[in-house]
């Protein structure tokens, strides 16, 4: 069996592909082929990042929650199908979009310390993930 990966994103981002139809995950670095086509759990971080909170606004691309309302921990699986070195999408920021073929957010966030890059889910947390969304990870 597969270890789960995740992937830790300053709030509201992570909120962001789950609730407003963000299409990518914009890095420096492609997500490895090997991991194209799995789920990653996504992982809210504790910061919040009220510099894009306020971007987002400005650019009409959603109406995210504030910190206070911005779960942290692991809060849902999302499925990178591709890497995009360009995109139309108002999402694209580049250089690299991971992008977002399906997001699953989970009922409860998982509350967990996260990490930089990418990270194996302790089995616990994966267990609860599980639960959570009715299928194995």
């Amino acid at each position: 069996m597969n270890r789960l990966r995740a992937i830790t994103l300053w709030r509201p981002w992570s909120w962001c592909i789950l609730y407003s139809g963000k299409t990518h995950e914009n890095r420096t670095w492609p997500l490895p082929r090997h991991l194209l086509g799995e789920w990653v759990a996504l992982h809210a971080g504790k910061r919040y990042d009220a510099v894009a909170w306020q971007g987002l606004l400005d650019l009409n691309l959603c109406i995210p929650p504030t910190n206070a309302e911005c779960p942290t921990g692991i809060v849902g699986l999302v499925w990178f199908d591709r890497n995009d070195l360009r995109s139309d999408s108002r999402w694209f920021g580049g250089p690299v979009g991971w992008h977002v073929a399906e997001a699953l957010p989970l009922q409860s966030p998982i509350e967990i310390n996260g990490a930089q890059g990418l990270w194996f889910v302790p089995d616990d947390a994966r267990a609860e993930i599980a639960r959570q969304i009715g299928f194995e990870v």
